[in-house]
């Protein structure tokens, strides 16, 4: 009796198994849904130098969500009159989620974890900030899958040390797909 009942159980497994039918078709990784973009600055002049550099890669996942990753490496140079100055490098990491509710308008947020050292007014600086920025622009489209998007940026979490400061500050950037 015992084995009936385990070969009967063993029979129901492994024609559950097989009776289950193919999914139509397993989502695979679309090479042509890759975005690639990012910012990059320089800014000098008035006791003031800025450099920054910014790539990021993405997903497009439907026509109006995006999602992806990025570096950033960011140096702020200020020399006031009095010799006290501020000399900071930020090097980070971001994620994003982009939402675009029509064509050419974004809606965007973005936590970021940076590591910033440097001085300030004479003092040493070392240590982990996060941000999050929340944002929202257009994109000027530049052939088939690029553009150029202008954003509004505002650092919710306004740390001391934050490179966006504690104002609606804008970014130019870049996107391009294959």
């Amino acid at each position: 009796m015992k084995r009936l009942i385990i070969y009967v159980l063993y029979s129901l497994s492994v024609g559950v198994c097989f009776s289950q039918a193919p999914s139509e078709q397993a989502s695979k990784f679309d090479i042509g849904k890759l975005e690639f973009g990012g910012n990059f600055g320089l800014s000098f002049g008035n006791n003031a130098s800025s450099v920054v550099i910014a790539p990021q890669v993405g997903y497009l996942i439907d026509p109006h969500f995006s999602a992806g990753i990025g570096v950033n490496y960011s140096y702020y140079r200020y020399s006031s009159n009095s010799n006290t100055g501020t000399s900071l490098n930020y090097m980070g990491f971001n994620v994003y989620g982009r939402v675009k509710p029509v064509q050419s308008i974004l809606l965007q947020i973005q936590p970021e974890i940076y590591r910033v050292w440097g001085s300030s007014s004479g003092s040493s600086i070392s240590q982990l900030i996060s941000t999050l920025l929340v944002g929202g622009g257009v994109t000027l489209p530049l052939g088939s899958r690029g553009g150029i998007m202008m954003m509004l940026y505002y650092d919710l979490v306004q740390n001391a040390y934050s490179p966006y400061g504690n104002r609606i500050f804008y970014s130019v950037g870049y996107t391009f797909g294959l």
